[in-house]
């Protein structure tokens, strides 16, 4: 169930960066930084980690 949850919290993610990545060049790093500490925290929970 987490695994799910984690899987599909993270598509949408992805399609967040897509659109932060285009609005928000200059910054993608602190995008990406937030969501990579984000993501690892739910996948800590999952316990997958991909």
């Amino acid at each position: 169930m987490s695994c799910n949850f984690a899987l599909s919290w993270q598509i949408e993610l992805n399609q967040s960066i897509a659109q932060a990545y285009n609005l928000f060049d200059d910054r993608q790093m602190s995008w990406m930084g937030e969501i990579r500490l984000q993501g690892e925290f739910v996948y800590e929970d999952g316990g997958t980690v991909v």
